[in-house]
């Protein structure tokens, strides 16, 4: 790749931070997320590149100073290739030192091929710099690894109540519903690996939050509210979509079929439409699945309960005692010519089985996967990289984020 003269910005920079080389070199620490690259497209990493594929690092704390962003990762008899082929895509804490590389021998104006250029300096005997042209930039540069770990985890302590948390869809991105002693709400959305919010916004007071989740193109969030004229007042939960572009609270879904007042649970669906609505009412709860304002089915599960875990393959994991697979309602499950009483006795209130619902054929199959393993997949994040686990106390909530080991 060359660089004009009119584009040198980024380069000159650079090459101001890094010209300086330590006779022994100074171990540092950085954490960040691995990626993978080629080098079939030309730019300052791959020019680096100690091989093809290569690995670098999106730095995101450790003591690092005065270095890039983004480091291409070199390779040691510490930490191979083969080491970071298996990290790819992981948070890391890696241990070592940064090195400028060599510059080649070849002069500039003998080099027909593209090369990053960099400004050549001299000093006058008066001990003043001079811009002289430009030379060829050093080949190799980047971070020696001495070590490599999965990352710490970060703890965060929180103040107010989590009334409600959810990873997003497609990214390492978590979100937290939270409630301090006023009964003012806010979301707050964190990143992964880092130890501050990327967005924060407050619910307006008159407002009482219940649950939430990510839109499906995690563009923002729909939430389930009420909005009490009086502290003491029993209202009806609405829902309401708030994204990051509009900044605001539209009411949304208000002429949908509705089971009970207070919806305890929401779960909207990736790449279509579905999104699903548990409520409660004088202590019964059912579910109802929407596509967009349709509805497409609702439960009767009294005297049970059921609550909505997440989508998997547009498909929807729910908890429940009552026997799905003969029918969303009682009326459904009492005319199935296979469901016996006798055989298919009442389950006990708690004793919940999964159940996998397909809203596109209204059937429901008892899932094979243990409930700890839900549990599980509920706390993880969409790529397995984070784990989110949360304390909760009477004024405040730890949150922790463990960053996973790769398989």
């Amino acid at each position: 790749m060359k660089i004009t003269i009119p584009g040198h910005a980024f380069v000159l920079l650079c090459s101001l931070c890094l010209t300086a080389r330590a006779e022994t070199p100074q171990m540092m620490t950085v954490q960040g997320l691995i990626h993978e690259q080629r080098t079939d497209v030309k730019s300052l990493g791959s020019w680096n590149a100690p091989g093809d594929p290569f690995y670098v690092v999106e730095i995101a704390g450790g003591d690092a100073k005065n270095v890039p962003r983004h480091l291409v990762l070199l390779p040691t008899e510490q930490v191979s290739t083969q080491n970071l082929q298996k990290f790819a895509g992981h948070s890391v804490a890696l241990k070592g030192y940064f090195s400028v590389g060599e510059r080649p021998a070849t002069p500039l104006a003998s080099i027909t091929e593209q090369v990053p250029v960099e400004p050549k300096w001299e000093g006058s005997p008066q001990g003043q710099w001079a811009n002289t042209g430009w030379q060829v930039m050093g080949r190799g540069s980047g971070f020696v690894m001495q070590a490599i770990a999965t990352a710490p985890s970060i703890t965060m302590t929180i103040p107010g109540a989590v009334v409600d948390y959810e990873w997003a869809h497609a990214s390492s991105r978590l979100a937290l519903l939270v409630v301090d002693g006023r009964q003012q709400g806010r979301v707050m959305v964190i990143d992964a690996g880092q130890t501050t919010p990327v967005a924060e916004f407050t619910i307006p007071q008159a407002y009482r939050p219940r649950c939430f989740a990510w839109l499906g193109d995690d563009a923002g969030f729909l939430l389930a509210m009420a909005k009490p004229e009086h502290e003491d007042d029993v209202v009806e939960d609405n829902f309401y979509r708030y994204t990051f572009a509009g900044r605001q609270f539209e009411t949304v879904y208000q002429d949908i079929e509705r089971q009970f007042a207070h919806v305890f649970s929401i779960e909207v669906d990736q790449g279509s439409m579905f999104w699903a609505a548990a409520s409660v009412g004088e202590g019964h709860s059912d579910l109802a699945v929407y596509q967009d304002a349709r509805t497409v089915l609702m439960t009767d599960v009294y005297p049970g309960s059921i609550a909505p875990l997440f989508w998997q393959g547009h498909h929807l994991w729910a908890v429940t005692e009552a026997y799905l697979e003969f029918g969303f309602t009682r009326n459904e499950r009492a005319r199935h010519p296979h469901f016996n009483t006798l055989q298919y006795p009442e389950r006990d209130w708690g004793d919940v089985v999964a159940y996998r619902i397909d809203p596109a054929t209204q059937q429901s199959v008892r899932g094979k996967t243990e409930m700890a393993a839900l549990q599980a997949a509920l706390d993880m994040s969409h790529d397995h990289r984070y784990r989110a686990g949360l304390t909760r106390t009477e004024s405040s909530a730890i949150l922790t984020i463990v960053p996973q080991a790769p398989k």
